[in-house]
């Protein structure tokens, strides 16, 4: 696995048989990046925590100056360097990599390059799951451009909204959700705002190790899918950096347009037939005609109506509208003066 530094400082409170929360965060050469994310999880106010730190790689100068920040951590943390692979292994093989090693009852996430905002985001999550006994809670966090700093807010920032609006009540802070609230709501919950029950992930084998784009929508379905219990804390507990420079660096933006589509398109037909929650299935399929009306788009701007075709018809089978059902039938007219042509040739 490569070598492994770890931490032994005591923490307060920390139970014998195993800290309350694994912090999780992949890594690979971004020393300085790290060295925020780890101020941050420092920072939290609760202290029954571990922090694991899995590098996917980082050159040897990098590496040392990771091993340093972990061995200098006030908290419990132990970094794992898993060895050079030119392009990596991906990560969800790294952030498995570190739910495997964690002894945590709960895990937590938090990306290299990310950071988190409330020192006591861990504090309100402990007093939750302790009184609601959930498998999994989520939080808010804020997007941040990095060139010009400006900041919005993503993904589940608006459903708490929606549960006040229903009526519906806190219990320490918390609103309890129920798959059908999650599935009626278009964003997701990213992986900074997560906290899963380590049996619950292990149950569920993990992220998929085979995707190296949006494995965290993966998980998420999964994750949701299963879960006994699952949390909402309204709070922004986290910032997520976009950006210029860094993210040419990252994996999903390095992938051209329709890479992503396809992945996602495979990605969300895995997940309508392993899902066994009709909302969740609903959700994946409204998701799945978009993803293949997008490549519609693209395959016609390339030229290939054959594909267009392809594309457009099966958005029509999960739920594409009348407008979109009357252009699948202009695509099938093209398709097929196409193919015609193409065999008098």
């Amino acid at each position: 696995m490569g070598c492994v530094v770890t931490n032994t400082v005591a923490a307060d409170k920390v139970d014998e048989v195993g800290p309350f929360f694994s912090v999780v965060i992949p890594t690979r050469d971004r020393a300085e990046l790290l060295s925020r994310a780890l101020a941050s999880v420092e920072a939290q106010r609760f202290r029954d925590v571990e922090v694991l730190v899995v590098d996917d790689g980082s050159k040897p100068a990098c590496a040392n100056a990771c091993g340093a920040l972990v061995k200098a951590c006030r908290i419990p943390a132990e970094y794992l360097h898993l060895g050079s692979y030119r392009r990596g292994r991906g990560p969800a093989y790294v952030r498995n990599v570190g739910a495997w090693r964690a002894r945590g009852q709960y895990l937590a996430f938090l990306d290299d390059d990310d950071e988190w905002s409330d020192a006591a985001y861990l504090e309100k999550a402990h007093a939750a799951l302790r009184a609601g006994a959930a498998d999994i809670l989520f939080a808010n966090q804020v997007a941040i451009e990095a060139s010009s700093g400006e900041s919005k807010p993503l993904w589940l920032h608006r459903l708490a909204e929606r549960m006040r609006q229903a009526g519906k009540v806190q219990r320490e802070g918390c609103y309890a959700l129920t798959v059908a609230n999650l599935a009626a709501f278009s964003g997701f919950c990213h992986l900074n705002t997560t906290v899963v029950r380590r049996d619950l992930f292990n149950s569920i084998g993990g992220f998929d190790e085979f995707l190296l784009y949006e494995e965290d929508l993966e998980f998420y379905l999964r994750a949701v899918d299963s879960a006994q219990g699952i949390l909402l804390l309204p709070d922004t507990v986290s910032r997520h950096y976009t950006a210029s420079g860094e993210a040419r660096d990252s994996v999903s933006q390095g992938l051209r347009r329709i890479e992503r589509l396809i992945s996602r398109r495979q990605l969300l037909s895995k997940s309508l037939l392993k899902l066994h929650s009709a909302a969740l299935k609903r959700q994946c399929r409204k998701r799945l005609s978009h993803v293949n009306r997008d490549l519609a788009r693209l395959m016609v701007d390339r030229g290939d109506s054959g594909l267009a075709f392809n594309f457009a018809a099966e958005a029509v089978v999960n739920g594409a509208t009348l407008r979109w059902f009357l252009f699948t039938l202009l695509l099938a007219g093209r398709a097929l003066s196409d193919a015609l042509v193409g065999r008098r040739e």
